[in-house]
């Protein structure tokens, strides 16, 4: 099965704070269902807001392939 979300090496830390949120995470996720859980403030919502592209990690790189329905007319 192929990955359609790729990230490695990321690291997030705010310019306010010494520590970063989270540090070098790869992830590999197929078209299966996923969740990502934890407690408050672990960096979750940080985590998906760059996999979506509307954050840049400090350190690290993503990759999100678009694949075309084969179907779709």
């Amino acid at each position: 099965m192929q990955n359609l979300i790729e990230a490695r090496q990321l690291s997030l830390v705010f310019p306010e704070s010494s520590l970063p949120l989270f540090s070098e995470i790869d992830i590999f996720l197929t078209n299966e269902l996923h969740a990502l859980i934890g407690r408050n403030g672990v960096g979750k919502s940080c985590l998906a807001a760059i996999l979506a592209d509307r954050l840049q990690p400090s350190i690290g790189c993503s990759l999100v392939k678009v694949l075309y329905n084969a179907f779709a007319k």
